[in-house]
């Protein structure tokens, strides 16, 4: 839970620094900044005085999220039986470029085109192995080695080109995470 005046830095810079992996909810007095809080994958935001079921909904929410946390998640070679037009074909993890998230289905990118699951980006991202996919925005998940080129975009983002030459914003937050894992690999 985190603040939006705290000693040192605000809450918004706190939570820009913390590892992708950590879940976290502001409770604060300010209502102004929830936009920004949600653009940093903020998990809930709730404003003082905190209404106790509001609370309790955020509190299961966070359950809900750990509990999804410890779901495996699936080999490279898992099939996808996946709809292109009229055909249907079974497509594995490894052949996946892009997952687009598009209102509650995702827009799955393949070396095939473009088809649709009916599943959201949050559910995706839970089952595929960070090792190999990573959410560079609220709207995408790229499989790491589908990036042929990151460029630096006008705001402090970046932009990723993929191997089937599209290009997608990187969100500011996820550009650190991503030239960190990139320089890791």
């Amino acid at each position: 839970f985190l603040d939006i005046q705290m000693p040192g830095m605000n809450g918004l810079q706190l939570a820009a620094e913390l590892d992708s992996a950590c879940q976290f909810v502001f409770c604060t007095a300010f209502d102004s900044f929830a936009i920004d809080a949600f653009g940093l994958n903020a998990l809930d935001y709730l404003v003082k005085p905190v209404v106790p079921e509001r609370l309790a909904q955020t509190l299961a929410r966070v359950k809900t999220q750990d509990a999804a946390a410890h779901t495996p998640t699936l080999p490279m070679d898992h099939p996808l039986l996946l709809k292109f037009g009229e055909a249907a074909r079974i497509v594995r993890l490894r052949d996946i470029h892009r997952f687009e998230s598009i209102g509650n289905h995702a827009a799955v990118y393949t070396p095939h085109g473009r088809a649709f699951l009916l599943s959201s980006l949050s559910r995706i991202e839970q089952r595929v192995d960070p090792a190999y996919f990573f959410r560079i925005s609220r709207a995408d998940i790229v499989r790491l080695d589908a990036i042929t080129e990151l460029q630096a975009d006008i705001q402090p983002g970046l932009i990723a080109r993929l191997i089937d030459g599209s290009e997608v914003k990187v969100s500011r937050r996820q550009a650190q995470l991503l030239k960190l894992q990139m320089g890791s690999l």
